[in-house]
């Protein structure tokens, strides 16, 4: 038996329990740069592993948190906010309480999925002591999006392709 609580709640009762399931509202993908596909990680991975480097793991867990929010609330995400005149947006940890600076994701929203689930792309991060955002995080963030528009790959293919079946002598027909 399951019972819908709001659009992103199931509660289901099994035997004597209530089992509490989230239904995510957006899925995340990480595009890479098209000059670089055959990079090891995407830009915001890269981002991240440098502030890993930096020390900067109160930055990481925030950006963490940001993008669980957003995989859960989608476009409500408190977190989320769109930058004036661009299609780009940034999760910014300060966003709810009018603070200045701390942790940035830049992304953009692509296409919802074949079952109409929002999909972001985050596409760099930082951390940042002022309020403007950073221009050439910025500028790379729309250059991802302007491949996407043009159809250039973003996505590597990583898929090892199988080598051809070849029949022995004397096997079948």
């Amino acid at each position: 038996m399951a019972i819908a609580v709001g659009s992103r709640l199931w509660l289901v009762l099994t035997g004597y329990q209530w089992l509490v399931y989230s239904v995510h509202v957006a899925r995340i993908a990480y595009p890479f740069d098209p000059d670089d596909l055959q990079a090891k990680n995407p830009p915001f991975v890269q981002d991240l592993l440098e502030l890993k480097h930096g020390g900067y793991i109160d930055t990481i867990s925030e950006i963490s948190k940001m993008v669980a929010a957003l995989k859960e609330q989608g476009n409500e995400c408190g977190f989320l906010k769109k930058l004036k005149g661009t299609p780009i947006s940034e999760l910014k940890s300060h966003s709810r309480g009018g603070q200045k600076g701390g942790a940035r994701v830049y992304l953009f929203e692509g296409l919802r999925s074949r079952d109409n689930i929002q999909v972001f792309l985050p596409c760099r991060a930082e951390w940042k002591p002022d309020n403007a955002p950073n221009q050439e995080m910025l500028e790379d963030t729309a250059y991802i999006l302007a491949a996407i528009q043009d159809e250039q790959a973003v996505f590597p293919d990583r898929v090892k392709k199988r080598p051809p079946l070849v029949r022995k002598e004397g096997e079948g027909s």
